[in-house]
């Protein structure tokens, strides 16, 4: 299994595909956030919340959501790489075992999944933080309902 884990991490590494997804969740991320704040939600065509408001840097944190297709993307590629550069014969003689090669999968590519997260949400903190200490102004964070504890449980 750590041969075929191995041989995973290879392959993604010898693909431009990491390296997109990587500029890809940091243009998404900073790129993103940060023009939506230093535009303003309020300028929008219809307007949203000011950074002011809660619901305002929900709206523009929320907005990170629209980036789930790179990871999707990714995922598709893993299992389509094989047909599309004819290896999967020379895959499955390797490892007869199909639940093998695709847990190797799994585990690579969650990995790499877990990496444009990361990348995504540090850019897209930089970008947020950037944009309003370019706009001078402070947001207003969301806060627990009162009589809870932090994380909304009673």
């Amino acid at each position: 299994m750590n041969a075929l884990i191995k041989a995973e991490f290879r392959r993604l590494a010898a693909t431009r595909m990491w390296r997109w997804a990587l500029v890809t969740a940091v243009l998404l991320g900073g790129g993103l956030v940060g023009l939506m704040a230093v535009v303003g939600p309020e300028n929008f065509s219809p307007p949203m919340p000011g950074l002011d408001t809660e619901e305002g840097v929900l709206s523009v944190l929320g907005m990170l959501g629209f980036t789930v297709f790179v990871p999707a993307a990714l995922g598709t590629l893993a299992m389509t790489a094989e047909y599309r550069h004819r290896t999967a014969t020379y895959t499955f003689l390797f490892a007869p075992r199909r639940w093998q090669v695709l847990t190797a999968k799994l585990v690579t590519f969650g990995g790499a999944g877990l990496v444009y997260g990361l990348v995504l949400a540090v850019s897209a903190g930089a970008g947020f933080y950037g944009a309003l200490a370019a706009r001078a102004s402070r947001p207003a964070w969301p806060r627990a309902p009162s009589g809870s504890c932090c994380c909304g449980w009673p």
